[in-house]
């Protein structure tokens, strides 16, 4: 059987950034514990001779459309449209926290 404990909830919860309350965490800690429970019985499950199954459905084929360069805008075009430029750089949000 796994073990989890009460206090590695908390982590989960801080590295998931959610805010869980006294309750919360315990209801949380409850059904993790089940979980793990769920996957220790799959461990016992008899796998030998079965082999992996890399897709559900082996004979779909890619349906994707091949990329095809089409018409571009020049610079002076794409740059008016931008929202926000300098020179002849497109300014984005910084995505860094």
């Amino acid at each position: 059987m796994s073990n989890l404990d009460p206090e590695t909830v908390p982590y989960l919860a801080s590295l998931s950034r959610i805010a869980l309350d006294e309750e919360e965490t315990s209801s949380l800690h409850e059904d993790l514990l089940k979980i793990l429970e769920l996957m220790d019985s799959l461990q016992e499950i008899d796998t030998e001779g079965v082999e992996p199954t890399l897709h559900v459905f082996p004979d779909l084929v890619n349906v994707d459309r091949e990329d095809e360069v089409g018409e571009t805008l020049d610079r002076k075009t794409f740059l008016d449209n931008s929202p926000n430029h300098t020179s002849a750089m497109v300014r984005v949000p910084t995505i860094l926290a």
